[in-house]
C-alpha cells in the first residue's frame, strides 16, 4: 500500500516552476504542442536579440576558499558538490575531507555535517549531496551504501540503507540524485564486458526509490552512450559523451547530448519534451585524423611497464577506436532554481579544428545554452573564464573554480538580467 499511495503522488506532474511561460512573450520559431499526452516545445531560433540578452558579472561577488588554509572552514581537499538552499545558503561538499559545509548566503561559514568515519552521521567516502524540502540536507555514503539526512543546522541527522542488498551487489548501480522529497533515482549502468557486440547505443536502466529505499518503480532503459565491442576494443566512441540526469519534484530530466533534447521522465512515463532544432557538427576526417595521433602517443605512454596482456589490450583500443558521427550537442545540463534549463555548449568546431588541440587537456565549458521554463531556446551566456558552474538562482551563478596551484575554491557571480 505504500508504494501504491507514494507513485499515485509521484505520478502527478508539478510544473509550476518548468510549466509552459505565455508564449506571446517569445513568438520567434517557438512552438509548443500536445503528442499523445506528452507536451513537446521545439525552437528553431533564439529569442534573445540584443538588449535582451543576459550576462554574468566576470568579478565575483562572494569567494569562499583560501589557498593559506589559514582557515579550516574555507580549505577544501577535493569539492565534490556543490549545492544552494531557497534562501542563498550554499552547501559545499568536501569529498576529501568527508564533510558538508554550510554557508551563508553572503560567504560566511555557519556549520558542518558530518564527518569522516563509519558511525551514524558518519561517511566512509562522501558522494552526491542535494538540498531536500523541509530545510534538509542528504549525502550519500557511498563507502557504506546509505543516505544520510540531516537538518541543515546539524541538529539532528538519520540514516536511510539502500538500495537493497540485491541491488548493492550489482555492479554499476549508485544513487544518481534525489528528488525534493528525498525519494533517490538510482541507475544500473552497462559494464564494458557486457556491451553489445559492433557498435551500438548502450542503454542503462533507470529506477526510483523511495525516502525510506523502498523500491517505486522501474523508469525505463534509457540511453547512456554509444560504445563499440569488437575485439578488445570495449570502449565508448570518441566524441560520444554519457548521458546525464537532473531531478525536480515530479520526476528528473534526461539527456542524451547525441541532441538538442531533454526528456522529463515521472513515474507513469514521459511527460514532456524540450528541444532545440538544430544539429551537432559532424566530426571531420581531419579531426580524427588529430585525434589518432594523440590517441597513439597516449595509449604508448599507457602500455610502458605494463604485462604483455595489458599491453596488448591498450593497444588493440587504439587501433580499434571508432568515432562519433557528431560531436555532443552539449557537454551536461542543470536546471536552475527558478525552472531554467542550462546546457553547458561543447567546444566550437573552430576550436575542435585547431591544430594545436590538445586532446588530453580538457576544455573549460565556456558558453551555455539557456532555454526558459517553457523549454523556449532563449539564447547563450558567456561565463567567466575557469568557473564551472554548479548552480544557478535567479539571480547568481555558483561554480567552482581552481588557481594557479589546482586549489579548489567556489565563487559567486551576479547573473545579469536587463529590467
Amino acid at each position: 500500500m505504500r508504494n501504491h499511495r507514494r507513485l499515485a503522488a509521484l505520478t502527478t506532474v508539478v510544473l509550476t516552476a518548468c510549466g509552459p511561460e505565455s508564449q506571446s512573450e517569445y513568438e520567434t520559431g517557438f512552438e509548443v504542442r500536445d503528442s499523445a499526452g506528452i507536451t513537446i516545445s521545439s525552437s528553431t531560433d533564439s529569442a534573445w536579440h540584443g538588449e535582451n540578452r543576459w550576462g554574468i558579472d566576470p568579478e565575483p561577488s562572494i569567494v569562499i576558499g583560501t589557498l593559506e588554509g589559514n582557515d579550516p572552514h574555507t580549505a577544501f581537499g577535493r569539492i565534490s558538490a556543490v549545492d544552494v538552499f531557497p534562501d542563498g545558503r550554499i552547501l559545499i561538499a568536501d569529498g576529501m575531507a568527508n564533510e558538508i559545509r554550510v554557508f551563508g548566503s553572503g560567504g560566511n561559514y555557519l556549520n558542518t555535517l558530518g564527518s569522516e568515519g563509519p558511525g551514524p552521521s558518519e561517511f566512509g567516502g562522501l558522494g552526491p549531496i542535494s538540498v531536500l524540502n523541509g530545510d534538509s540536507v542528504v549525502g550519500r555514503d557511498m563507502g557504506a551504501s546509505r543516505n544520510v539526512i540531516f537538518a541543515s543546522d546539524g541538529t539532528g541527522s538519520r540514516t536511510v540503507s539502500g538500495p537493497s542488498t540485491y541491488w548493492n551487489d550489482l555492479v554499476g548501480v549508485h544513487v544518481a540524485a534525489w528528488m525534493p522529497d528525498g525519494s533517490s533515482i538510482v541507475t544500473h549502468s552497462v559494464q564494458r564486458s557486457e556491451y553489445p557486440a559492433g557498435t551500438n547505443l548502450v542503454r542503462a536502466e533507470w529506477h526510483l526509490f523511495d525516502p525510506d529505499g523502498y523500491h517505486l518503480a522501474f523508469i525505463g532503459r534509457l540511453p547512456e552512450i554509444r560504445a563499440h565491442n569488437e575485439g578488445e576494443g570495449k570502449a565508448p566512441l570518441a566524441f560520444s559523451r554519457r548521458a546525464g540526469i537532473y531531478p525536480d519534484s515530479s520526476g528528473f530530466w534526461h539527456g542524451f547530448p547525441e541532441s538538442w533534447e531533454l526528456v522529463h521522465h515521472t513515474a507513469n512515463g514521459i511527460d514532456r519534451i524540450v528541444r532545440i532544432n538544430r544539429q551537432p557538427a559532424l566530426v571531420t576526417e581531419e579531426i580524427r585524423e588529430s585525434y589518432r595521433g594523440w590517441d597513439a602517443e597516449a595509449g604508448r605512454i599507457q602500455a610502458e611497464g605494463l604485462p604483455p596482456r595489458f599491453r596488448s589490450i591498450v593497444e588493440a583500443r587504439v587501433a580499434e577506436r571508432r568515432f562519433a558521427e557528431r560531436f555532443p550537442a552539449y557537454r551536461r545540463f542543470l536546471i536552475s532554481k527558478d525552472g531554467f534549463f542550462w546546457l553547458a555548449n561543447y567546444e566550437s568546431i573552430e576550436d575542435l579544428s585547431n591544430p594545436a588541440k590538445s586532446w588530453g587537456v580538457p576544455s573549460e565549458e565556456e558558453e551555455w545554452t539557456v532555454l526558459s521554463p517553457s523549454g523556449q531556446w532563449l539564447g547563450t551566456v558567456a561565463v567567466p573564464r575557469g568557473v564551472a558552474i554548479q548552480a544557478v538562482t535567479e539571480d547568481r551563478i555558483v561554480g567552482i573554480k581552481k588557481d594557479l596551484v589546482d586549489v579548489q575554491y567556489v565563487v559567486v557571480h551576479k547573473l545579469l538580467k536587463p529590467t
